[in-house]
């Protein structure tokens, strides 16, 4: 909401200071839009995983589309995500928005896949969702469709500062340069087409960063390590016996980084790191079933049974 009025509302600044990059595209707190873009993308998640918590609740308590509490909670939660998803429009970051719209889906596929309780009325919403997006596209989409027409142009230039960076990796394979050189060893390979007029402090890849930075093999541990943070959250999110929303949201986040630190240095921005780490870590802790869960899960399994065999 931050991002939207200081877009519209408050002539376009950052924190009353006028931008000196991205004008007309929202960027809030962020100086740089993609950077932004992860954020509300982990937000996207965030929201998706929680709508699907409510509504499975809500399922469970009265069925899907009672009136009641959860409802109320569902509507607020969306209502946070369509707000979520026109900032993302604005920022016009094109794999922000690719990386936010993937990890969704996959959240709401697993999701729904393990719903296992009529799967129509998911459809159904999962239907009016997709509505109120298309909605918010209409408002607030036409910039970052039309930066997707210049996405060849932006490729070819990606391309070449990519090779140049493969160069650097192929010199010291095993070793790198040292962690938080990139800025300064690169200039060594900077060479046309890439535009000399920048200064390349970053590899737009942070794949090819640590790669570059700390070698191969110590460049993959921490790549390593975070699939299997992120392999904990899909189990969770998989399992009954966990909180699966929380499994949820670590997944999708997981997606999230992963997906958009192909082509930027969004992880390599603090306030996105920390977030980051901890809904990772929220659903990493919840792939484990509590003894407490475990206890009620086994007493209400015993009523369902002793009420079915009075009924009998």
């Amino acid at each position: 909401v931050l991002s939207l009025v200081m877009l519209t509302q408050l002539g376009d600044t950052l924190l009353f200071i006028d931008k000196l990059a991205y004008k007309g595209e929202a960027t809030a707190t962020f100086v740089n839009r993609n950077s932004f873009a992860t954020f509300l993308a982990f937000g996207l998640t965030i929201g998706t995983s929680l709508i699907f918590g409510i509504l499975v609740q809500s399922d469970k308590d009265r069925g899907l589309f009672s009136l009641d509490r959860q409802s109320g909670k569902a509507l607020l939660v969306f209502a946070g995500i369509t707000f979520i998803a026109a900032a993302l429009l604005a920022s016009q970051s094109r794999m922000g928005l690719f990386a936010g719209a993937v990890a969704s889906a996959a959240v709401l596929a697993l999701g729904v896949a393990r719903s296992g309780r009529r799967r129509g009325g998911w459809v159904a919403v999962l239907c009016v969702g997709f509505l109120g997006v298309a909605l918010v596209a209409a408002f607030y989409g036409s910039g970052v469709l039309e930066r997707v027409g210049s996405l060849e142009s932006s490729a070819d230039v990606r391309g070449a500062l990519y090779q140049q960076v493969v160069d650097m990796i192929t010199a010291r394979p095993w070793l790198g340069y040292g962690g938080g050189s990139f800025e300064l060893a690169f200039p060594l390979f900077h060479h046309a087409p890439v535009s000399p007029d920048l200064v390349w402090d970053k590899a737009h890849s942070s794949y090819l960063t640590l790669w570059s930075e700390l070698g191969l093999v110590a460049g993959s541990l921490p790549l390593i390590m975070l699939g299997g943070l992120g392999g904990q959250s899909l189990r969770s999110a998989w399992s009954d016996q966990t909180n699966r929303v929380l499994g949820l949201a670590g997944f999708g986040v997981g997606l999230v980084g992963m997906l958009h630190s192909t082509v930027d240095f969004s992880l390599e921005i603090q306030a996105n790191t920390y977030c980051f780490l901890a809904v990772l870590a929220l659903g990493v802790a919840s792939s484990r079933a509590t003894p407490q869960k475990l206890f009620r899960d086994e007493q209400h399994r015993l009523r369902h049974l002793d009420g079915r065999t009075v009924g009998q």
